[in-house]
């Protein structure tokens, strides 16, 4: 196979006829709310391999919720049950039924825009080729499934959602990527405007090499057993924000609206809190520049929470003198002495919702 062939667009079928090696199927359970039930109306009299990835893992007590690794083999269970899910999210592309999809955007290991992800085809999940068997790979998956992330926070990392693994290819380091996919081939979804069963195809490396050499293999299997030590991996903070800060924003935005709407007793436009968001982080930054990204975030959600100018106020000054910005924040907010001060001096009135 040749360079170019590489960065060709790849169908399932054509997966299967690439190589003898098996080919599996890794998909959040929830892609679609009938998937469970009919993957066992499948299965029924249909056996075949598959598993639940959290099965043996930390998050084994969540089973429920696991996502499933299946086998795909030609004309099986786990075949019927893609192109199932496949015209489901076809259905709901035509019809840009909300509840059916997910909207995600990220930077993939290529710098593909994010615009370019915008599609509910990223939820068909991904393709793994591998020449071992679902035990064994699922084995090489499971360390990664543990991550200890900053601020010391150990909790679930969902690499087998498509928009955060390809945040997360764009920042693994070479050692890492050889660890992570192995002897295995990972497929992802192609983009929106070619066809939905089209995948491109990542490896250990990069998308121009491939997978791992017998070399490479001594640093998976070392590496693999330094992840299993540590309980898992870690992220930096520069690396949790590239990977999961447009899906962070999205969910203090809606926080936010959430609360207001509550206080208001009326609905308005959720575009006025996303606003009115992206200019408190402006100024976050500019008043606060060596600051990090989650701590101009905490900046700009009190803004909402507290009062639009609680940073002025003298007291929080003294408290930034002797504490860090986050504390002094955590500290202010929880002082009933200034809230009536607050609300009469410190709040614009542009900094209220539409209609107030």
């Amino acid at each position: 196979m040749n360079r170019d062939d590489r960065q060709k667009p790849i169908r399932l079928f054509d997966i299967y006829n690439r190589s003898e090696q098996p080919v599996y199927w890794l998909v959040a359970a929830d892609v679609h709310p009938e998937f469970h039930d009919f993957w066992q109306a499948q299965i029924q009299n249909n056996p075949c391999h598959w598993c639940r990835l959290f099965d043996g893992s930390d998050f084994e007590v969540y089973s429920g919720a696991s996502p499933l690794l299946i086998r795909i083999e030609d004309g099986g269970p786990g075949e019927t049950l893609f192109h199932w899910v496949l015209d489901a999210l076809r259905e709901a592309a035509d019809t840009e039924d909300p509840s059916a999809s997910t909207h995600v955007s990220a930077d993939d290991a290529n710098n593909v825009s994010n615009s370019a992800f915008d599609s509910p085809f990223e939820n068909i999940g991904q393709i793994w080729q591998s020449p071992d068997d679902l035990h064994r790979l699922k084995q090489q998956l499971h360390p990664w499934l543990t991550c200890h992330y900053p601020f010391n926070e150990t909790s679930l990392f969902e690499f087998y959602r498509n928009p955060v693994m390809r945040r997360w290819l764009s920042v693994l380091s070479p050692e890492d990527k050889t660890t992570l996919i192995g002897t295995a081939t990972l497929y992802l979804p192609g983009l929106p405007d070619s066809e939905a069963d089209t995948y491109f195809w990542y490896t250990g490396q990069s998308p121009q090499i491939t997978p791992a050499t017998s070399g490479s293999l001594a640093v998976q299997k070392q590496r693999q057993q330094q992840l299993t030590e540590q309980g898992g991996h870690s992220l930096s903070k520069a690396h949790y924000s590239q990977i999961f800060y447009e899906d962070r924003i999205e969910r203090i935005v809606m926080q936010i609206y959430q609360q207001l709407v509550q206080q208001q007793g009326e609905l308005f436009d959720p575009a006025w809190v996303q606003l009115r968001f992206e200019q408190s982080l402006e100024l976050g930054h500019r008043l606060y520049p060596q600051e990090d990204d989650i701590t101009i975030e905490t900046f700009a959600l009190y803004r909402f929470l507290i009062s639009s100018e609680f940073y002025q106020h003298p007291e929080f000054i003294r408290l930034t003198r002797e504490y860090s910005l986050r504390d002094s924040i955590g500290l202010f907010s929880r002082s009933e002495e200034y809230r009536a001060e607050l609300q009469q001096y410190y709040h614009q009135k542009e900094s209220l919702p539409p209609g107030n």
